[in-house]
């Protein structure tokens, strides 16, 4: 298979695996998270076993994380008393935590859509 086609299949997990990788090294520095750990080896798995159930799981809860992500923003941002103050956390958060969204979006209709092999042979 081409190279192209396999980055252009795998793009929604490639940007939750990025996501992941951020957050293992800038949330915490050096020390290993091993819940992140967890979520690095499940996307990577996933990748390469391309389960229909798991991607599921695996979008639908990066969903929910990413959409408390984006309430946990704004309300930090209503804290503030200026939005000039918190100018560069509304706009990186907001390219940070909308772009998981979408990618875990994008995953989750890839896989709902996903016909599995049986039902191919029945029809």
């Amino acid at each position: 298979m081409n190279v192209s086609k396999v980055i252009t299949k795998n793009i929604p997990e490639m940007v939750l695996l990025l996501s992941t990788l951020f957050y293992m090294f800038a949330s915490v520095g050096f020390v290993l998270n091993p819940i992140a750990v967890v979520v690095f080896i499940a996307i990577v798995a996933q990748m390469y076993f391309k389960n229909r159930i798991t991607g599921v799981v695996l979008s639908s809860i990066f969903m929910l994380i990413f959409a408390y992500l984006f309430l946990a923003l704004f309300s930090d941002l209503a804290k503030l008393e200026s939005l000039v103050d918190g100018w560069e956390m509304l706009v990186f958060g907001t390219f940070y935590i909308g772009a998981s969204l979408v990618a875990a979006i994008y995953m989750l209709l890839k896989y709902i859509r996903t016909v599995p092999t049986s039902e191919k042979l029945v029809q």
